[in-house]
């Protein structure tokens, strides 16, 4: 079972047990996460796609630390003087742990 979340501008693809990192959240290792913007469910080779996301689907995470991600090196060149400035950057990340995938599609009895 997978699923396809988003948080913030970036999609992610988890699945129970996953570590992944994401853009860097304000919250502290160990604390509970639950992310309500779920896209994509594959559970059982049966596929359900929100539009944009599934209602009633969560994904339930934990934090496990801060991290910073692989350095992007920038290097700027100015021809005819043979001069240049490099500048490198390492960006925040956050890593989390997936716990479980929740697909409760509650259904409400419609009124008539």
């Amino acid at each position: 079972m997978y699923a396809v979340i988003q948080i913030g501008t970036r999609q992610y693809v988890a699945s129970e047990g996953a570590s992944i990192n994401i853009d860097k959240i304000d919250k502290n290792p160990g604390e509970k996460i639950i992310f309500e913007n779920v896209l994509l469910i594959d559970s059982d080779n049966k596929i359900t796609l929100g539009d944009p996301s599934i209602k009633g689907a969560q994904i339930k995470a934990t934090v496990d630390s801060h991290i910073k991600d692989k350095k992007v090196i920038a290097y700027r060149y100015k021809n005819k003087t043979r001069s240049g400035t490099k500048r490198g950057h390492k960006q925040d990340k956050t890593q989390i742990t997936i716990n479980k995938i929740v697909v409760s599609a509650k259904k409400t009895a419609s009124k008539k």
